[in-house]
């Protein structure tokens, strides 16, 4: 953990590395199907480890600009204090 960063980024980066390390490892397993011997499933692993990644800079991308964008609380929603 990073003391000199606020509770909320730290949190962030908790999250972030959670997240980092359950998409590397769910790709690897994905991409150990690219030595199976039937095409078909070479295929399936290299393009699911390869759309794991994408996903992955998706959520660093993507949602952040997102969330960014959201002003309040959805209805019947409340907010932590």
């Amino acid at each position: 953990m990073q003391p000199h960063l606020p509770h909320s980024s730290r949190l962030s980066w908790c999250a972030r590395r959670t997240v980092i390390y359950t998409t590397a490892l769910v790709a690897l397993g994905f991409a150990v199907l690219a030595f199976s011997d039937f095409t078909f499933i070479r295929h399936l692993g290299i393009l699911t480890a390869g759309l794991m990644v994408l996903c992955l800079l998706a959520d660093f991308l993507l949602l952040p600009a997102m969330l960014s964008r959201l002003q309040t609380a959805p209805e019947g929603v409340r907010a932590r204090t």
